[in-house]
């Protein structure tokens, strides 16, 4: 399921990456990674996991086949330093195989939605990135943790 996994080292500004085509594009590494708006955030975020929404593949990927990511930091326990992160990289036809046998009527329509409710799959490429309420409209119920938590006891 997974395509390719991404751990970065902070210090020494080095990838140890695995990838089913045994690729990766050392030029992109040195001269674009760095600047893209998920290394960011995920450093930012300090240990906390991030989904990232479909993008392509740029480092591990000889075609930049459109990606779906979950990364977190690596953050040194004492310390708190960020040493680096991990990134998981599942390709959306990849994806798509968890739900293509489920029997969807003519009208129904599929989304993937992260944490900050922002749909990061859809049919309609125009979609990604856009608040969900905002494109599934009233039908659309954002849930907590802690109300899955108590339907959980509710039900036993």
């Amino acid at each position: 399921m997974i395509d390719s996994v991404v751990i970065y080292q902070s210090k020494n500004q080095i990838i140890i990456g695995r990838s089913n085509d045994d690729y990766m594009n050392h030029s992109y590494l040195e001269n674009e990674f760095s600047n893209e708006l998920f290394f960011k955030v995920i450093i930012n975020k300090s240990g906390e996991y991030l989904s990232i929404g479909v993008h392509p593949d740029k480092l591990m990927s000889p075609n930049s086949r459109p990606v779906v990511s979950v990364g977190r930091a690596i953050v040194d326990p004492y310390s708190r330093e960020v040493l680096g992160f991990i990134l998981l990289n599942i390709s959306v036809e990849k994806l798509k195989t968890l739900w293509g046998e489920i029997p969807f009527t003519e009208h129904t329509s599929f989304y993937l939605v992260d944490d900050y409710h922002r749909i990061i799959y859809s049919k309609n490429k125009k979609e990604i990135g856009q608040p969900a309420a905002d494109i599934i409209g009233e039908n659309y119920v954002q849930v907590s943790e802690e109300q899955l938590e108590k339907s959980k006891t509710e039900t036993t």
